[in-house]
C-alpha cells in the first residue's frame, strides 16, 4: 500500500516527505508535475486523523482563495489544490533552499533579521482576508493541523 496521497490524476508524482507537523495530520512532500517536470511542494492535510475534522476544510478553502489572490516573492506561489480520500492537497511552488529546521545556531542579530523579515511577509496576506472571516480561526487553526 502506498503511503502517499493519490495525486496521479492531477499529474503529480511524489518524490519524498519533506516534513510533518507534530500531530501528523499535515505532511509536506516534494513532488514533480509529470507533464511539465516542474518540482512542487504538496501539503497533504489529513482530516481523517483523530484530532481533525472536515469542518476545518472551510478554513483552508478561505486560505486557498487568499493564496490565489496575490503574489509575494517571499511566499511560495499557489499552483493547485484538490481533494483526496483522506483530506486535501495544496500545491505550491518549490523553492530549493535550506530548511529553517536545519539552520545552525543563530546570533541574536540574525534572529532579529529573520523575525523582522517574517513579519513583513505576513502583512500582505492579512490584507486579503475577507472581513467576514473570523480572524481568531486563523490563530487557533495555525496551532492545529
Amino acid at each position: 500500500m502506498n503511503q502517499y496521497p493519490d495525486c496521479f490524476h492531477h499529474h503529480y508524482q511524489i518524490q519524498k516527505i519533506l516534513g510533518k507537523n507534530k500531530a501528523g495530520c499535515r505532511v509536506t512532500y516534494l513532488a514533480h508535475h509529470r507533464l511539465t517536470q516542474q518540482f512542487v511542494v504538496i501539503k497533504h492535510y489529513q482530516f481523517t486523523q483523530p484530532e481533525t475534522s472536515w469542518s476545518n476544510y472551510q478554513t483552508y478553502q478561505i486560505k486557498i482563495k487568499v493564496l490565489r489572490s496575490f503574489y509575494c516573492e517571499n511566499i511560495p506561489r499557489y499552483l493547485d489544490s484538490f481533494e483526496v480520500d483522506q483530506g486535501f492537497c495544496l500545491v505550491q511552488e518549490y523553492i530549493n533552499a535550506p530548511s529553517l529546521a536545519q539552520v545552525p545556531a543563530l546570533t541574536p542579530q540574525e534572529v532579529k533579521i529573520i523575525a523582522s523579515s517574517l513579519l513583513e511577509v505576513l502583512v500582505d496576506p492579512q490584507k486579503h482576508i475577507p472581513p467576514s472571516f473570523n480572524k481568531t480561526m486563523i490563530v487557533s487553526e495555525s496551532t492545529r493541523c
